[in-house]
Formats: structure tokens, sequence, C-alpha cells
């Protein structure tokens, strides 16, 4: 069962083509057929009315009426006879009467008549005509409306700017005092983010020493005071020592000799001696 459902699964398309053709192919044999039956039916021709054929007449036979001859002359044998009065010898014979005639009318023969067709006659029917009827509209009456006015207001008048009074032009302009910066209070010195520089002053034998002081966080460490020293600290050496660093951190001290010598700068600040120590040399 699961085969054959997969085949028409499968050819779903091919079997729907193949009952729409089928389907066609009825209705259209159902049509020749109605055709062809329509055809094959004989046409009823209509029958004339036979004319009335005009009545037969029957003469009976002679031998069935009985003629016998009339006397001219009464008899006389055996009848007294009297003689008749002049007016009863001139009453004329009247004959017997006829019988009745027997007329045969043909039987009437019942034929198919042609269908008597229909013909719709259309009855003209007199359309209701509408009357339009005026109705006459309600009168508008115009209700005044009040149409508000502006006032114009007097644009206010211009005040007079105030009269400059000249300066004395000797007077100097006044000074500005600084603001002091609020300072932070910076935390440990690191020794390892704390830079130390040392560079020679241009014919002189002086040393300008550059410290650069930060705190743990790496924020200049301002208000600092920084020591610089030297080693090995029994040659002839003078050193300026630098003032406190500054909002940025640094501080600027000098190292200079008047005798040929190498030693090695040491800085020490906030209780911890920087890591960066330059060696100099003085001619």
């Amino acid at each position: 069962m699961s085969r054959l459902g997969d085949f028409f699964a499968e050819r779903r398309g091919l079997v729907y083509g193949l009952l729409a053709v089928l389907l066609v192919v009825i209705v259209v044999l159902n049509i020749l057929f109605f055709v062809l039956l329509r055809q094959a039916a004989p046409t009823p021709t209509p029958t004339p009315w036979p004319t009335a054929a005009p009545p037969s007449t029957v003469t009976p036979p002679s031998s069935a009426l009985p003629t016998a001859p009339l006397p001219t002359t009464p008899p006389t044998a055996g009848i007294p006879t009297q003689p008749l009065p002049p007016t009863e010898s001139r009453r004329p014979v009247t004959a017997p009467p006829t019988p009745a005639r027997f007329t045969v009318t043909p039987e009437r023969r019942m034929t198919a008549s042609p269908r008597a067709t229909a013909t719709p006659t259309a009855t003209p029917t007199a359309m209701p005509t509408a009357t339009p009827t005026a109705t006459p509209s309600p009168s508008i009456t115009p209700t005044p409306t009040t149409t508000p006015r502006w006032t114009a207001t007097p644009w206010p008048s211009a005040t007079p700017l105030p009269t400059a009074t000249p300066q004395p032009t000797d007077v100097p302009p006044p000074t500005e005092t600084p603001q002091p910066s609020p300072t932070r209070t910076p935390g440990p010195i690191s020794a390892e983010n704390s830079r130390v520089l040392a560079e020679k002053l241009a014919g002189q034998s002086r040393w300008q020493v550059t410290i650069r002081l930060v705190d743990v966080d790496n924020q200049p460490a301002a208000g600092v005071q920084a020591s610089i020293s030297f080693s090995p600290p029994h040659l002839p050496v003078n050193v300026d020592q630098p003032p406190p660093s500054d909002a940025n951190g640094y501080a600027v001290g000098y190292v200079s000799s008047t005798e040929q010598a190498c030693v090695t700068i040491e800085v020490q600040a906030g209780g911890v001696t920087l890591r960066e120590t330059p060696t100099i040399c003085f001619p």
C-alpha cells in the first residue's frame, strides 16, 4: 500500500492530468450522442384535415317496397255502387310517402397535428411616472458673527543707552591674582615608574638632573622633595638640590665638578630610591 501511495505521490500531476482528459472525453461523447439522437428522430409531418365528403344517397331496391296498381275503377262485385259526387271524382291521387334516406358519414381519423408554438407577446406595461414634488427648502437665516478687532499696541519707545564715562588712561589695568589650583595628595612614590634624566650643559662642566615623580597610581606627585646623591661619595662633586616637585611632578637639580671624574647619580624621594641611576663624567 505504501508503494502505491508513493507512486501516486510522485506522479500526482500526471494522474490529475489523465483524470482531466478523461472528463473532457466523456463530456464530448455525451454531446455527440445527443446531437446524433436529435438527427435520427423523425420529424412529424402535419396531416391536413380531411374534407367532408358529400353524403351518399342510398336507394332502396324496388323489391323492398311492393307496389300495386292503383284501381282506376272501383270494384263493383258485391259492393253497391253509388255514383261519386262530381267533386270526389276529380280528387288527385296522392303518391305514397317517400321513405327516409340513410346518410353514411365517414369515420373521422385522429391525425397528429403539429404542435402549436406559443409565441410570447410582450404586453407593454405602463410604468409609473415619478412626478417630482417640489419640497420647499428651509430658508437659512444668516447669523451675524462678531469679528474681533485688533487694537494696535504702540511699540515701546527705545530706552536711551547709558553714557560711558571716560576712564583715565594713565591708570594701569587691574592685575588678576592667580587662584591656587587645588592640589592632590599624592600616594606612595613609585620607584619603577618615576624617571631620572641627566643632561650636560653646553660649554660648562655642569649637569642638569631632571626628575619626574609619580605615585603608585601613575599620577604626578606634586610637592614632594627629592634628594640627589652620588657615588663614590669621596670625589669632589658639588650638588644643587632640586626644589619640591611642581604640579606635574617635575623637579630640576644640578651637579658640577672642577676635576675629572665619573660618578653615578642616585635620587631618593618619599622614602624610596628611584630605579634609574644615570652615570655622568666631568672633563
